[in-house]
């Protein structure tokens, strides 16, 4: 007989939601549900989350073009001295 346990499988996350959220600037830091704000701008963290996200799932096809976004940001945001901008606007 059966243990009586049902075993289900999550289902892996994607990075399609982000993708939406994304421009070619960087990943908007407000969004209304899946429509991005970008009067709000982009800024340094999100950048760096993004980047942690998009390299920890690298196997999702998404995460190329993602993680360039970040890195595109966060090379613009790089002042001399290590230090960095914290926030960007979107023109």
């Amino acid at each position: 007989m059966g243990s009586g346990v049902i075993v289900t499988v999550a289902p892996l996350p994607t990075l399609r939601h982000l993708v939406r959220l994304a421009g070619p600037v960087g990943i908007f830091e407000k969004a209304k549900l899946d429509c991005p704000r970008p009067e709000c701008g982009v800024c340094t963290d999100d950048a760096g989350r993004l980047l942690a996200v998009a390299s920890r799932l690298g196997r999702d096809p998404n995460a190329p073009l993602l993680a360039e976004i970040a890195l595109g940001f966060l090379e613009r945001a790089h002042l001399d001295g290590g230090q960095f901008h914290l926030r960007q606007g979107v023109e």
